[in-house]
């Protein structure tokens, strides 16, 4: 079984965005500031990839119980890592994922994809109503509708 040149791209392209929200952390700043630049990265990152197995990838890791950089970050810089990661996956545009060029998405590639977001969107939505936020949580899902 070989491994395709995409999605390693994609895994690759998903260490680096961790990698560059994990210096933010080491910056020396207050909370409302790095949740700012946090938010202000991953929403260029993201963006600028544009990448159906980046977003592939991301969604996956999302789905898992811890995030990859936990021991580096610890549980409550993991908290607002994964806030961040909610809010941009919830707000980008994903129209993208359409005209990708020279890729060829399968029908069931497609369909795993729907599903990860699916479940990525009802975890963002359970978050932003555990925390008391229902503005945020409706803006969630009308963002997915």
């Amino acid at each position: 079984m070989g491994c395709e040149v995409g999605y390693l791209a994609g895994v690759v392209m998903f260490e680096a965005l961790l990698l560059k929200l994990y210096l933010i952390f080491d910056a020396g700043i207050t909370r409302e500031e790095k949740e700012k630049k946090l938010q202000a990265s991953a929403a260029q990152i993201m963006t600028g990839f544009q990448n159906f197995y980046f977003l592939d990838t991301l969604f996956r890791m999302m789905l898992e119980p811890a995030l990859p950089v936990i021991s580096l970050l610890g549980s409550e810089n993991e908290v607002l890592l994964k806030e961040v990661l909610y809010n941009s996956v919830m707000m980008m545009d994903y129209s993208f994922i359409n005209r990708q060029a020279g890729v060829s998405l399968y029908a069931n590639s497609l369909k795993d994809f729907a599903i990860n977001w699916l479940f990525v969107a009802e975890l963002a939505i359970q978050s932003a109503r555990e925390n008391g936020d229902q503005g945020k949580a409706t803006s969630y899902v009308n963002a997915f509708c």
